[in-house]
């Protein structure tokens, strides 16, 4: 090493590769003692040291947690509230991995959606009955033209029956006046479907379909109902109404406003719906199961 022994010289000494007993270069030029000290040993843990350290005070936990002092473990043990303290992390009591593939497997077993509409069915909906709509269903209006409560009934169980299962984003139990109520665009998206297969009255399809397209730019443009305003239209992105001129058709410009509605309100991120939405959303496993299915099939539309 060349230089004062209390300087370390950033520089590699080229005397250790001569194996002579001269000065080395850098000495020699700038006329300094040549001397040579200890070999400099690096302080730096290597990693099969830190994988030993760390395999020890793995080692020492269940020694230390055995000699813990009886304050700790009543206080570990007898927990103040329904969240006890364990291992510095928040823990509900009696969560096993059991119990929540017991949950999981409850929610999507059962129809228990079925009081809420908001929520469609978890389970199996290919196999789900069309349940029968009891409610006195109110006749609508539309471009002076009325439709009666037979004709909408009608069409909404061809819809369930025939449409439903292929794409099942929609809760079987929906009555046409909750989901006049809650969309006027997504009743109208279901009746339009379902009378393609309505024989007692081939004209509806014909006066509705040049009325649907701008009801659902309508919706876009207003942000209300933004869940029921997807799912009318996925449902016309799947069943697009039948055109006589292809240059008229916006299924496709449709299908990018979908999945770009999708994104907006929040279905892309699992579990963060509340940043996305202005009013207060009620969570629940259910909640975040219909999310993921409509984003699902949202992708799924849009790619087809």
């Amino acid at each position: 090493m060349g230089g004062p022994p209390r300087h370390t010289c950033p520089i590699r000494c080229d005397l250790a590769h001569s194996g002579e007993d001269a000065a080395c270069s850098r000495c020699i030029r700038l006329g300094l003692e040549c001397l040579k000290g200890p070999p400099v040993k690096r302080n730096r843990k290597t990693k099969a040291a830190l994988q030993r350290e760390l395999d020890y005070l793995r080692q020492q936990l269940p020694q230390g947690g055995a000699a813990a002092s009886p304050v700790h473990e009543e206080a570990r043990t007898a927990p103040d509230g329904p969240w006890h303290e364990a291992d510095n992390s928040l823990v509900p009591p009696q969560t096993t991995a059991r119990s929540l593939s017991h949950s999981y497997s409850t929610f999507s077993e059962t129809n228990s959606s079925a009081d809420d509409p908001r929520f469609p069915a978890i389970g199996l909906l290919l196999e789900d009955p069309v349940s029968p709509r009891h409610s006195s269903t109110v006749p609508r209006l539309l471009d002076g033209r009325e439709y009666d409560a037979q004709r909408i009934d009608d069409c909404f169980d061809l819809y369930f029956k025939s449409y439903h299962p292929v794409l099942p984003i929609l809760d079987s139990t929906l009555s046409p006046n909750d989901c006049y109520a809650q969309s006027p665009f997504l009743f109208w998206a279901i009746l339009v479907t379902g009378c393609r297969r309505y024989s007692q009255d081939p004209t509806m399809l014909e006066s509705i379909g040049p009325h649907i397209n701008g009801m659902a730019f309508a919706s876009i443009s207003s942000r209300s109902a933004s869940i029921q305003t997807l799912q009318g239209m996925l449902i016309l992105c799947t069943w697009a109404v039948p055109l006589k001129s292809m240059t008229r058709d916006v299924t496709y410009i449709i299908c990018g406003a979908a999945i770009h509605l999708a994104i907006q309100i929040g279905l892309h991120i699992p579990g963060v719906g509340q940043d996305f939405e202005p009013n207060q959303l009620r969570f629940c496993e259910l909640e975040r199961m219909f999310r993921d299915r409509l984003w699902s099939f949202t992708c799924i539309v849009c790619q087809l």
